[in-house]
């Protein structure tokens, strides 16, 4: 709860404008009362290694952020799924031609094979923005400072999210 009342207001309106209901309670996303009927479900059923829903903290899809206390990766659970609800409602940032470059520049220093997926990683991108951990990011890179200098700029200029090397 902390992580929502500290987002800036303008992305507030975006995920008000995008979100349809926000669940949040313990356990992965199969454990709250509203999804037990996804326990044993995948992900992507047309992907084999793709998770079940009983393996994720959180996840945004079909208008409902959902946020639970599993385990997870990211350096802010909310700020990822955050992240997932604003490349939705602008239409696929992740899919952008200037995304696509950043995240194909990226790719060969990420040890994290789940990062080479372009909407994770940038969804993990604004969550490290926002959250001001760019030495994750730096470290996440194998210390390419540009790299992760170009990431930062990019959500400052298309959200207006401040990190520390902005």
């Amino acid at each position: 709860m902390d992580a929502l009342s500290r987002l800036p207001p303008a992305i507030v309106d975006r995920v008000v404008e995008e979100v349809n209901g926000i669940y949040i309670g313990e356990g992965s996303v199969a454990d709250l009362n509203c999804f037990n009927h996804l326990r044993g479900v995948s992900t992507d059923p047309d992907d084999p290694q793709a998770p079940t829903f009983d393996r994720l903290a959180g996840i945004y899809r079909f208008g409902f952020l959902v946020l639970g206390s599993s385990p997870h990766t990211s350096v802010s659970l909310v700020f990822h799924e955050i992240g997932h609800a604003l490349d939705v409602a602008d239409r696929m940032m992740s899919e952008t031609r200037q995304w696509r470059d950043l995240h194909d520049a990226c790719v060969p220093h990420l040890v994290e094979e789940y990062w080479h997926r372009r909407h994770e990683w940038w969804a993990e991108c604004f969550a490290i923005t926002l959250a001001r951990k760019e030495h994750v990011l730096v470290t996440m890179l194998g210390g390419q400072v540009d790299l992760a200098y170009a990431i930062v700029e990019y959500f400052h200029t298309y959200y207006g999210v401040y990190g520390v090397m902005a």
